[in-house]
């Protein structure tokens, strides 16, 4: 049996994966430099999310803080048995990898194969303004790929 395939006329800017701005959350949780770690656990787990970022007194992303952390930050206090405490800027990561509004899903999706980490923030001219949650790469990859499958039509 043979199969031919005849592509359907398209614009070729739909083959093209969407970027951070197109998949981004722009509602995301956001905590101050000086919240104290266990208010931060409390948002967390309240907010039922796995990280947030971290922002000084303008705004600026200077951390981020997530389940990982704290679950390391409360069990070395219980198994030390002394309390842990103080600002989150005390015990979130510093050095966090970050995407720009104009970065494509390709480009995200190797940051999300390569790293454990389950969101990335997004910058726009240094300036936090969205989230990307793994799941929004994948569901964007999925959609992308649904879409272009349609374009083909089949001929037996």
């Amino acid at each position: 049996m043979v199969k031919s395939y005849q592509a359907k006329l398209r614009d070729p800017a739909q083959d093209k994966y969407p970027d951070a701005a197109d998949i981004m959350s722009r509602s995301f949780t956001v905590l101050s430099q000086d919240t104290d770690i266990f208010t931060a656990m409390d948002v967390l787990l309240t907010h039922q999310i796995s990280g947030a970022c971290v922002v000084d007194e303008d705004g600026k992303l200077i951390g981020f803080i997530s389940e990982k952390d704290c679950l390391k930050i409360i069990t070395e206090a219980a198994y030390h048995e002394n309390r842990a405490g103080g600002a989150v800027s005390n015990y979130m990561s510093t050095n966090v990898v970050t995407i720009d509004v104009s970065d494509g899903l390709n480009q995200i999706a190797g940051l999300f194969i390569a790293n454990p980490f389950r969101k990335i923030p997004v910058l726009n001219q240094g300036r936090l303004v969205g989230v990307v949650r793994r799941r929004d790469a994948l569901r964007a990859i999925l959609d992308h790929e649904k879409k272009q499958n349609h374009s083909y039509e089949k001929h037996y």
